[in-house]
């Protein structure tokens, strides 16, 4: 593999020669471009790589933030919710009393607990959202817990759409009955 030295004296590396890798089974070449710093990434004995982090705990591990022209995708699908990918299918339970439970809040992160702009003033002061503890106890399947050494949790805020929306249409069916009980008594 031949690594252009230009860019390369610029942090960025892009591979001229076109090389197979046996043991990864990649295919380097083309217009392919590698842009890490090599003083923060590494790629550790568990085949974890981290960019901008010296002890990645996922198999890419990005301090800061990440751009995409594509679709991100996740198994394999583009975070999918294909009918043929699911099992099981039924109706969602009552949500409505779930819903009044939760606490939206407002907050500030913490200097440092995000990385790249995310840790800027504007970013970092008066965020919304809710307390992935707090969700977690009337909705255990709306946060994940991180393999990090912190084990930190996140909320999957695109879960809350239907966990809404069941909410929403149980308070329909409360306006409709109510409204048809207002019209027995005209």
């Amino acid at each position: 593999m031949y690594l252009d030295t230009y860019a390369a004296n610029q942090g960025k590396f892009e591979i001229t020669t076109p090389y197979w890798h046996q043991t990864s089974g990649f295919i380097y070449g083309g217009k392919t471009a590698l842009c890490i710093s090599p003083d923060y990434s590494s790629h550790n004995a568990n085949g974890k790589i981290g960019i901008y982090d010296s002890t990645p705990s996922y198999t890419l591990d990005v301090t800061g933030d990440i751009n995409a022209t594509g679709e991100v995708r996740n198994s394999g699908s583009a975070l999918s919710s294909d009918e043929r990918l699911k099992e099981n299918i039924a109706d969602m339970d009552s949500m409505l009393s779930k819903v009044m439970e939760l606490r939206p809040v407002t907050f500030d992160w913490k200097e440092d607990a995000r990385g790249g702009r995310l840790n800027r003033e504007e970013y970092r002061i008066g965020d919304f959202g809710f307390i992935a503890q707090e969700v977690s106890k009337l909705l255990p399947n709306m946060v994940s817990v991180g393999d990090d050494k912190e084990k930190l949790q996140g909320v999957s805020y695109a879960k809350l759409v239907s966990v809404l929306t069941k909410a929403v249409q149980e308070l329909n069916q409360k306006v409709t009955d109510l409204e048809a009980e207002l019209n027995k008594l005209k």
